[in-house]
């Protein structure tokens, strides 16, 4: 079967014929999706040309909306449409074949779409530490000409001290970051559309410090013989404090009955000066003025003696004939032995 203007001479004496076709045409062109505001190549016209004629001009049809241009060396399209317009538009593109006066036509579908943006969005995200950030709102920062904010889709790019989680329907952001985290970190924000489209903003989170007030353990009694050596208890077993180190604390004392008590080289120092219960008051503070105390109770023994145990009064106990109880007699052991 051939397509397009052919011709043929028979010569009936030699039954031999001689058949010159020529004939002209172009393969279906694809139908293209270009990006307002920007430009690209969509496609090379010589591929969609079947021909044996080495000359072929190319035109298309206008459209404002979408300005083209035809390379005539390399015959790549180029398609810039402007910014603003989203659509769909039809071109058709048009072949003459100079050598055989023929002409091939085809229409390409245009799809213009917009990719999303990220407006106004805030260079600092800044909160205290310890406390998840709630307040942040990312519909507001961003448009997009075919999809409506709602259609949008949000995440930002993992982090080292914090999870940031946008919510799918509200895109209310919750930035939780670890516990007593403080600093600062570059995050990469990123909206996308349902067409795969998508914008990307850079933003610092500052999880700005807070200060963390001492805490003092609550201390079991110390039973110093009367006239020994003081007894050293580490004050990093009775304070801490997460802000600063112990040795930056500053440490008071307070002392009730015959006790003696001092702080040096880290520890607290702590003696007996009679026979009797005494206490000694500790309160630490940091550079910020935030404190915390506890209280040490200082038994003072003679030497050679102890203290025994004691066992609290039972109240009155009732049960019928045959029935049986449980008592934990633990609970009812007063003991401020070692």
């Amino acid at each position: 079967r051939l397509q397009g203007d052919w011709s043929s001479d028979v010569c009936s004496s030699d039954l031999e014929a001689q058949v010159r076709v020529t004939g002209f045409r172009i393969w279906p062109m694809p139908d293209v999706t270009v990006i307002e505001g920007t430009s690209q190549i969509v496609f090379d016209l010589d591929q969609y040309v079947d021909t044996l004629s080495t000359e072929v001009l190319w035109t298309h049809s206008r459209l404002s909306e979408v300005p083209t241009t035809i390379d005539p060396d390399t015959r790549e399209v180029t398609m810039s449409p402007r910014a603003g317009f989203v659509g769909t538009r039809g071109m058709i593109f048009t072949a003459f074949d100079i050598d055989g006066g023929l002409t091939a036509a085809d229409t390409v579908r245009i799809t213009v779409l917009s990719t999303p943006r990220i407006v106004d969005f805030p260079d600092t995200i800044r909160f205290a530490e310890d406390s998840p950030y709630l307040d942040l709102d990312f519909d507001a920062f961003a448009e997009d000409l075919d999809h409506d904010v709602a259609e949008l889709m949000w995440e930002a790019a993992p982090t080292v001290h914090m999870e940031i989680e946008i919510n799918a329907d509200s895109h209310i952001a919750l930035f939780n970051p670890e516990a007593d985290y403080f600093g600062a970190e570059e995050v990469a924000f990123i909206v996308a559309d349902p067409t795969g489209l998508a914008d990307t903003v850079l933003a610092v989170v500052d999880v700005l410090p807070v200060n963390d007030a001492p805490e003092a353990e609550s201390l079991p009694p110390v039973y110093p013989t009367v006239g020994a050596p003081s007894m050293a208890i580490p004050l990093e077993s009775i304070l801490s404090d997460r802000d600063d180190a112990v040795s930056a604390l500053q440490v008071f004392l307070e002392v009730e009955g015959g006790v003696r008590a001092e702080v040096a080289d880290g520890a607290l120092l702590v003696g007996s000066l009679q026979v009797g219960r005494g206490i000694v008051h500790i309160t630490a503070q940091d550079t910020s003025g935030a404190s915390a105390s506890t209280r040490l109770v200082v038994i003072g023994l003679a030497e050679g003696t102890s203290v025994g145990p004691e066992l609290e009064q039972l109240a009155e106990l009732r049960f019928r004939g045959g029935q049986s109880i449980s008592l934990d007699m633990k609970e009812r052991v007063v003991d401020d032995s070692p």
